[in-house]
Order: structure tokens, then sequence, then C-alpha cells
């Protein structure tokens, strides 16, 4: 698995480099500091894989585009999806993402906001010609995905929702839905096939809720930038754990951060 990831990063490594300069020029137009060093600081972290997976599947798919449209197409998703990220760096208070600096800290939740708005405009003013075409074939009146995302933030995050199904409800939307999402759009650039575009999005939700629950794990041992078990510490149950208290009522989750130093070792 190690190897394929490897591998993976290294073929794509010049796809990832053109996705990158092309959001760099965009932001470059950026009037406002702060913003765009808050915009350019996410994209060091950022290995492009919405975008990166865009490109190939909508060439997989038969689709017709050029290169430089497509490099347009994954940037404009990579700009939406950086949109999403920021959100949740505000919502979680990452001052560190993966080792680097969010530039929370540095410049506040304000403008951490401000800086996601304007990514969220750009990005969806740039997919905006795909849109419609896809609300057509799709059927789909206004794919909200947006505000799926944020009320599955509102829910996770500051909510705290403790039942299983409830908590998987809730990374379907946050993570699945913003897969799935940009997945089913690019798939509609190159077919019309509503089942087959339906069956790419729902894939695109089902990797997006396995890297949520994966990204569970990695917190639980201190990779994700803030800390063992951070998001337990600060009330949020993840799903394994909660799974095991469906399982189990009388499980001690304190027992749990009380050994986490044990855990780690």
């Amino acid at each position: 698995m190690q190897n394929m990831e490897i591998n993976f990063f290294n073929e794509t490594k010049k796809l990832k480099e053109e996705i990158g300069k092309d959001i760099a020029a965009s932001f470059e137009e950026i009037e406002n500091r702060q913003i765009k060093e808050i915009l350019m600081q996410r994209q060091l972290t950022s290995r492009y894989i919405k975008g990166i997976t865009s490109y190939y599947l909508h060439r997989g798919l038969g689709g017709k585009f050029s290169h430089n449209k497509l490099i347009n197409l994954a940037t404009a998703i990579e700009i939406y999806s950086t949109s999403m990220v920021l959100i949740d760096n505000l919502i979680d208070k990452h001052t560190k993402r993966n080792g680097r600096t969010t530039c929370l800290k540095e410049y506040g939740p304000e403008m951490t906001g401000l800086a996601s708005l304007y990514a969220s405009n750009v990005g969806l003013l740039r997919l905006s010609p795909y849109l419609q075409n896809f609300f057509k074939i799709t059927g789909i009146n206004g794919y909200d995905a947006v505000g799926k995302a944020i009320t599955g933030a509102v829910a996770m995050d500051i909510e705290h929702p403790t039942k299983p199904n409830q908590i998987l409800e809730e990374i379907t939307k946050v993570n699945g839905i913003t897969l799935g999402f940009p997945l089913g759009l690019v798939a509609s650039t190159a077919i019309n096939d509503k089942m087959k575009i339906f069956g790419i999005i729902r894939y695109g939700i089902d990797t997006g809720i396995a890297f949520g629950l994966y990204e569970e794990i990695r917190d639980f041992f201190g990779e994700h930038g803030k800390g063992e078990a951070s998001e337990m510490k600060s009330g949020r149950i993840p799903y394994f754990i909660a799974d095991l208290i469906s399982v189990d009522p009388k499980f001690n989750v304190l027992i749990i951060l009380e050994e986490m130093p044990l855990l780690i070792d």
C-alpha cells in the first residue's frame, strides 16, 4: 500500500505542480495580504488529490477536454476544496495541520473565515460553467454540497453527537459529500449517463467516509497536528469509540484518555 501511494505521487508530481501553479496565479489577484497568505499556506499541505483524481476521471471516462481545460477544472475544484479545509481549521481550531501552521493563530478566526468565503466564491464561480450541465443530467436541483458540509461540521464539532449512526451521518456530509460532489460534477463533463454519474458520486461519498474515519484514527495517534486524541479531549466522540459504547454502555472513555501515553508508546 505504501509503495502504491509513493508511486501515485511520483507519477502525478508534474500534474500537481501545474495545478499548484494555476492556483497560485489565481490567488495572486487577491489584494488583501493576509487572506492571500492564508490561502497560499493551505497549498503547502495539500496533495491536490481531488484535482488530480478529477483530471484522470475525465480522461478515463472518455472526456474530450484539452489538457489546459482539465487543469483549469482541477484548479477550480481545489480552490473550492480549500474553502472547506479552512472552515474545518476554524471550527476545530487547527493552529497546525500536518506539521505546518494554518495562519489561524497569526491572523485569527475572522480572517480565516473571510479567506474561506473567498475560496468558496472563486471556486464555485470557476465551476459554474459545468454546474448547470451537472444539474440537468442528474436532475438534482441545486446540489448544496457546501451547505451540507457546513451543517455537518456544526453538528459534528459543536453539537457533538454521541450515537454511531449520528456520527456516521455527519461524516457523510462533511467528508463524503465534499468528495462525491466534485467527482460527480467531473463525470458529467465527460458522460451523460445518469446512473454512471450517480455511481461515481456514491463511490466518492464512500471514499470520503473512509477518509473521515481514517482521520479520526490519525487524530487519536496525534498525527493530525493537535496532539493525541485532540478531538476526544475537546468533547467530540469518534465513531469507533461511539461504536464501542453502543456495544458496551459501561465502557468509560475517560480510561482511554488517561492511558493515552501508554497506548501511544
